[in-house]
């Protein structure tokens, strides 16, 4: 694998007007927190084992899909303050190509309605309400089986009940007559924003770059021994 390392100082960076600098950096580091959560969801749907480690990677992957969808959430803030209403969007929008602008038109038009990830950063992803969870609490059946796995290591403990009395009830607001339909809905919208926004973010970076050609200097790095994306698990279950 083959990077382009490019570098700058300060001073270089500061003949970027401030309003853009700002912008670069907040999107920037966006881009990079989307894509180690996509990453880490894959990573831990590699997993093909047993009935408990299923279980717990299932808890793990289900937790990072909604810290993705909150950070999805706050990148369309993100977007709509530091883009749009600073009308940085009227000098890059037109430089985007139509593929490029039906990335930003599909997140404009996601967020813009009542939609799953912003259900999901509003009461499933950061929240932990003592009311919230008594609705919870009311919406698994009587005889479903909760279970807790406890070792001696407590970060190897996993206390999945609380996974599926929380899942229960988000996966119901979604579709409360099929809850795989559900979760498949859910990882769908979440993973699908994501691309959206890892798309249009690399784009508008690169023309913010080539519009004001600051010098900079280009390093190729070649990186060898990189795996391939379905060879790494993320497991629950570790080893000290």
């Amino acid at each position: 694998m083959e990077l382009a390392k490019i570098s700058f100082n300060r001073k270089t960076f500061d003949m970027i007007p401030e309003n853009e600098r700002i912008f670069v950096v907040q999107l920037s580091l966006f881009a990079n927190e989307i894509t180690m959560l996509h990453k880490l969801i894959v990573f831990s749907n590699n997993y093909k084992g047993g009935e408990t480690g299923l279980t717990a990677q299932n808890v793990q992957s289900f937790f990072l899909i909604k810290l993705l969808a909150g950070k999805l959430y706050e990148g369309w803030r993100l977007l709509k303050n530091s883009y749009f209403k600073s009308k940085l969007s009227q000098q890059y929008d037109d430089q985007l190509s139509p593929e490029d602008k039906e990335s930003i038109g599909y997140i404009k038009s996601y967020f813009k309605k009542h939609n799953l990830i912003s259900l999901i950063r509003n009461k499933y992803a950061f929240h932990y309400d003592a009311r919230h969870i008594k609705a919870e609490l009311s919406a698994i059946p009587e005889d479903e089986v909760l279970d807790l796995y406890l070792a001696s290591d407590h970060g190897n403990s996993l206390y999945s009940m609380a996974h599926i009395i929380s899942s229960y009830a988000l996966l119901n607001e979604v579709d409360n007559s099929d809850n795989l339909k559900a979760l498949d809905q859910i990882f769908k919208d979440v993973l699908g924003v994501a691309g959206k926004f890892l798309t249009f973010s690399g784009v508008v970076l690169g023309k913010i770059w080539g519009k004001h050609r600051i010098p900079v200097s280009v390093t190729t790095i070649t990186l060898r021994g990189v795996p391939g994306i379905n060879s790494v698990i993320l497991p629950y279950f570790i080893v000290r």
